[in-house]
């Protein structure tokens, strides 16, 4: 173990292909190729298929948001990213 006790689990933080990176983003896959290749998201390759980690995805994002002068939302959490938001439904 490295000390990283409460990391999660890379397989459960890879985001792998551009449809499901599309599906998380709400975004379609040729936006992502687009973005990615113009480097405004934060992606890499795994052999020729685009990927991201949730992680990196949820800390960019929230760079985007300070740069831009949009709060913080407190109590955000990398799981609003594949639970539709953090919206709740009535």
């Amino acid at each position: 173990m490295t000390g990283r006790a409460n990391a999660t689990p890379l397989g459960l933080d890879l985001i792998f292909g551009a449809d499901a990176l599309a599906f998380e983003l709400g975004m379609t896959k040729r936006q992502i190729y687009h973005a990615a290749a113009v480097g405004h998201l934060p992606t890499f390759k795994i052999g020729s298929t685009v990927c991201a980690r949730r992680s990196t995805l949820v800390a960019w994002i929230e760079r985007q948001e300070a740069l831009a002068g949009i709060p913080t939302v407190i109590g955000s959490d990398e799981s609003s990213l594949s639970s539709g938001g953090g919206v709740d439904e009535p």
